[in-house]
């Protein structure tokens, strides 16, 4: 619950009070704007909640391992080095006409992940999901959702570092 909160604060102050021009600033035709990052995080968020769900609703094993420890799983994700092209489910297509639109789709969301994660009685550690990296459980999963948004909010904040990027 800390690092979803951690990593929801940080992309909410990071995005505070961004124009309209920085919003929808591309630093070129292959990077991705703010929009588009904050588009690609809802989406990818909603499907890792489902996952999470589905996840938490298959039988538990309580001798299942996992492949890695929270640690690595949240420096694999967070790693800015490794590149990875998302999902086409995945991809941004331009949802949000505003950055207050993003944030409260990105709220609403997180809002109801928390409750959900809230109360449920699952034991988090009994219930595994075999990713092609790795075997995670669901606390990791919850890890691996939260820590793809820091990971994207780097990304804003490299698109943010731009000299191009607009003053207002």
């Amino acid at each position: 619950m800390e690092y979803l909160e951690e990593t929801s604060g940080h992309l909410e102050e990071t995005v505070e009070g961004l124009s309209q021009a920085q919003f929808q600033f591309k630093p070129d035709a292959n990077t991705w704007s703010i929009a588009e990052c904050m588009e690609h995080i809802n989406k990818t968020e909603a499907e890792l909640f489902q996952l999470l769900q589905q996840t938490l609703d298959s039988e538990s094993d309580e001798e299942a391992e996992v492949s890695m420890d929270d640690e690595a799983l949240i420096g694999m994700i967070t790693n800015r080095e490794q590149k990875a092209k998302a999902a086409a489910n995945l991809e941004p297509s331009n949802a949000y006409a505003s950055l207050e639109e993003a944030i409260e789709a990105f709220e609403m969301q997180r809002e109801e992940i928390t409750a959900y994660l809230e109360n449920t009685e699952a034991d988090m550690y009994a219930h595994t999901f075999e990713f092609p990296f790795a075997v995670v459980d669901a606390h990791q999963l919850v890890l691996f959702l939260a820590g793809h948004t820091a990971r994207h909010t780097m990304q804003i904040e490299e698109v943010m570092a731009n000299p191009d990027f607009p003053q207002e």
